[in-house]
């Protein structure tokens, strides 16, 4: 059985269609690895970042992207937000906004 991938927002789609293309075709591929499988951990492309909500990093010498998500019952993945990651951290800005989707998508 195949998993649902959903977007928050169209934003998020087009956040990593900016990816440069290198992490972008990354992105693709987790992204279709996560359908086909459902959210199992991926050495070295998933990562639980905190609570419930996992990221997908592919990561290049063309930059770090990063995309966030969630996955509910009912076999759906919830992609949260999609962005460049310029230092270790991920900003606190991003990490509040990941946090207020992921409790919209649970609550809905």
């Amino acid at each position: 059985m195949e998993w649902e991938i959903r977007y928050y927002s169209k934003q998020i789609q087009r956040e990593i269609r900016k990816f440069p293309p290198d992490v972008q075709a990354q992105t693709d591929r987790i992204v279709k690895l996560l359908e086909k499988f459902g959210p199992v951990e991926i050495p070295g492309k998933t990562k639980q970042w905190e609570g419930e909500v996992w990221e997908i990093t592919a990561n290049s010498r063309s930059g770090w992207g990063r995309v966030m998500y969630i996955a509910m019952d009912g076999d759906v993945i919830w992609l949260l937000y999609a962005f460049l990651k310029k230092t270790n951290t991920t900003p606190e800005h991003i990490a509040r906004e990941v946090r207020k989707r992921a409790k919209e998508v649970k609550n809905a």
